[in-house]
């Protein structure tokens, strides 16, 4: 594109009416970039493709990796009370804001009700409780994490029967938090609503009942968890796609960990696939911008996440190219429906009436 770019100018430049030929040129060129770096939601705002994820980053770390990303150009930060860092976050908001070195309205800050307090009579108090800590008068996102619900022991750690199984709270009640959620965007609370790792179903009761059909669907999508019939249905009434695990499983599982990643020993490694790393060497760039400007190109933001200065500033740097339609079509093609986060830390969640997903086929016979 860059090259086409900058032949047109050279061959515009070249005529006597420079300037009237070469504005156009320019505002397309800028339109193409800005539609690259933004998504518009149904209710109208703009929210930024890519984003920065503070969750598994604590203390100090905080900190420096979020003044990393921000100066690095993240304007979408994504929080969550079960990261138990949002105090942290808001004193490198605060100081950003404080200083003039950042507008209010340049940033596009997410947060969700997690599943330890999906409950009608919890949903204002957990995002005024978020807002004090981020420091902020508004979000610009607020998510309903999952479409179940756990009982906590503390806010770390989650309750336990005696054999070990996730206490869960069958009674979840999904138009009755969709209807305090949509309250809080007409209270300004919020700019926008929506929901995570809901499937199709749940979906369909909220739109059929409630006034505000979600605004956003968070989802884990990468490579081999491509769930094109939720793609499709959200696009069919306008929900726009922000998506996570996009690397899919890189970390160790930990007892207390609040989002479950597997290990896979009959799945490469997704920054080791020989089709990302052959499209990556075609653009001279890294297996996971590949992976990145791949979920770009198929009009759906991310976030991701990373307490590296480098690797921070590297995983931005994927809006200087775009993939052809044969390498996106040579990526689509590697969907195995493998997921990575399906929840599992909470041991016996897929008992729950109101659990999400089919029967992982990282457990099922391929």
């Amino acid at each position: 594109f860059f090259y086409y770019f900058l032949t047109v100018i050279s061959d515009k430049i070249r005529s006597r009416n420079i300037l009237r030929n070469i504005l156009p040129i320019i505002s397309l060129y800028t339109q193409v970039m800005a539609f690259n770096k933004f998504l518009r939601l149904a209710n109208g705002p703009d929210m930024p493709a890519f984003g920065f994820r503070t969750f598994q980053i604590k203390g100090d770390d905080v900190s420096v990796a979020l003044n990393d990303a921000i100066e690095a150009g993240y304007r979408l930060i994504e929080t969550s009370p079960s990261y138990n860092n949002q105090g942290d976050v808001g004193d490198v908001l605060a100081a950003w804001l404080n200083a003039n070195r950042i507008k209010r309205d340049e940033l596009f800050i997410v947060t969700n009700l997690p599943v330890s307090n999906n409950r009608p009579q919890e949903v204002e108090d957990i995002l005024r409780d978020s807002l004090r800590l981020l420091k902020l008068d508004y979000v610009d996102l607020y998510l309903v994490e999952a479409p179940f619900a756990v009982k906590m022991e503390n806010p770390e750690t989650f309750k336990r029967d005696s054999v070990g199984n996730a206490v869960l709270d069958s009674n979840t009640d999904h138009i009755g938090v969709w209807e305090v959620m949509e309250e809080m965007l007409s209270m300004g609370l919020t700019k926008s609503i929506g929901l995570g790792n809901f499937n199709i179903e749940q979906i369909e009761n909220i739109v059929r009942t409630r006034k505000i059909i979600p605004h956003v669907l968070q989802i884990e999508y990468h490579v081999y968890l491509q769930q094109p019939e939720l793609i499709n249905f959200c696009r069919s009434i306008n929900i726009t796609l922000l998506t996570y695990a996009a690397l899919g499983a890189l970390n160790v599982i930990s007892e207390k960990q609040r989002s479950s990643v597997k290990a896979k020993d009959d799945a490469v490694r997704i920054l080791d696939l020989p089709e990302i790393r052959e499209i990556a060497a075609a653009h001279k760039k890294s297996p996971a911008q590949v992976a990145f400007r791949w979920i770009i190109d198929k009009k759906m933001a991310l976030t991701v996440k990373s307490a590296n200065t480098e690797r921070i500033k590297a995983n931005i740097d994927i809006f200087d190219f775009s993939l052809t339609k044969e390498e996106i079509e040579k990526l689509n093609a590697l969907d195995k429906n493998i997921r990575y986060m399906d929840f599992s830390q909470y041991k016996g969640v897929e008992k729950h009436p109101d659990y999400p997903f089919l029967p992982p086929k990282l457990n099922a016979e391929a």
